[in-house]
């Protein structure tokens, strides 16, 4: 899950910290719609690992990790767009 705390977003009442709360919180149900070495990749790659680290860690390859990400990101534009 997102790393913000939801009390300190709602009393923070900055625009910002709101966007960044509903793009944790879209995160995280879409990440429930994939399985779990695909939340794996994504997940990591969003604490900032490489992808050559997230391929050695996964145990998938440079190319699968690419695909996953790519694909994810397509999903989130997805979502965001009316």
């Amino acid at each position: 899950q997102c790393q913000m705390d939801d009390l300190d977003i709602i009393q923070s009442n900055s625009t910002d910290n709101l966007a960044l709360f509903e793009l944790c919180s879209t995160i995280d149900e879409l990440l429930a719609e994939v399985s779990e070495v695909q939340q794996e990749i994504i997940r990591r790659r969003l604490e900032g690992y490489s992808i050559e680290d997230i391929s050695e860690k996964c145990g998938r390859s440079r190319r699968t990790v690419e695909r996953e990400l790519q694909a994810f990101r397509d999903r989130l534009c997805r979502y965001f767009t009316p």
